[in-house]
Parts: C-alpha cells; structure tokens; sequence
C-alpha cells in the first residue's frame, strides 16, 4: 500500500535493492517513473526493449539478467502503448527470473488472476 504507484514503486526499490550494487529490468517503452525511481536510489538500470508490437522478449531478459538483479518490472497493460502482454510470456519470467518480478496493472482490472508465485508484486491504482 502506498500513496498511488509512484511510491509503492520507489519503496519496492528500497526494499529489495542495495544502491551502488543492485539492477532492474526496464522493458521500453514503458511506465518512466521506473527510471526516475532506479535514479533516485542509485540503481543500475538494464533495458531489454518490447518487440515491434510491444511484447516481452523473455530470453532476452533472462539474458541481461544477473546475480545483482533483483526486480524485473512489467507493465501491462503497457504505458504508453496501452497494450497487454502475453500472459505466457510472464510466466516464463515468474518461473525464471531469480529477481522480484513486478507486474505493474496500474490500469487494468486483472490481467494476471489466479498465479500466485513467490516472486512478484502487483501494482494497481484504486479510484
């Protein structure tokens, strides 16, 4: 819970990232308030860019991950594509990357119901 996305963002990255050692996973284009963030708490940024119809690269982003990679961010549906991302596509990630995977549906109504892994966060904006 937090006051709107923007901080519960910003404290995921103070929770569970180490400033001057940890990375995220950017997938552009996307939501910027992930780099703001990652910039805010000295943060490396790594981006793996979404395809020509704005969809997940997951070997890609297995690949650019590492041991110091701690939160992959998704957002869907995509800011500012406005697109979703295939669901098969998350949990090739969920089950896969060792990180905090954190589907941001800061505009959807349930993209990703019914999956309970260990391994992520949802961020959604109430009205």
């Amino acid at each position: 819970m937090g006051n709107g996305s923007d901080e519960a963002i910003d404290l995921l990255f103070r929770a569970f990232c180490n400033p001057g050692k940890d990375n995220v996973i950017l997938l552009p284009p996307t939501y910027g308030m992930y780099e703001v963030s990652a910039g805010i708490n000295d943060v490396e940024i790594r981006k793996v860019p979404l395809t020509e119809d704005f969809q997940l690269q997951p070997n890609e982003i297995l690949a650019a991950a590492d041991d110091n990679s701690k939160i992959l961010f998704i957002c869907s549906p995509n800011n500012p594509s406005a697109n979703k991302v295939k669901r098969k596509d998350i949990l090739i990630l969920l089950r896969n990357f060792k990180g905090l995977v954190v589907v941001d549906e800061a505009t959807s109504t349930s993209a990703m119901n019914r999956v309970s892994p260990r391994n992520w966060s949802i961020s959604q904006t109430c009205w």
